[in-house]
């Protein structure tokens, strides 16, 4: 149970820095890194969702398969925009 809340909290704490990025490039007038991070914030939390259905009261009536895969594809686009924030900063420093 306590690994249930604590990897929850570290999902939604990387779902929040991905927030954190978007208000960052669009306040450095990046719009091509604004939709590339909105784009994988809402697919994660597509993933986040189908992922975090079972243990969920509400909708926890409808059934998902290959929860599994919904799991990696979540962490896939959690970690993505990090990995983009370091290649192109590699590509700045380089240029």
């Amino acid at each position: 149970m306590l690994h249930n809340y604590a990897s929850g909290a570290g999902f939604v704490a990387l779902l929040l820095g991905t927030l954190l990025l978007i208000w960052l490039y669009y306040q450095v007038h990046n719009q091509a890194m604004v939709i590339a991070m909105v784009i994988i914030f809402l697919l994660a939390g597509v993933f986040m969702l189908l992922f975090a259905m079972p243990k969920i009261p509400i909708i926890k009536a409808f059934q998902v398969s290959h929860r599994g895969l919904w799991q990696r594809l979540n962490l896939l686009f959690l970690y993505l925009p990090y990995v983009l924030v370091s290649v192109s900063t590699i590509a700045k420093g380089r240029g």
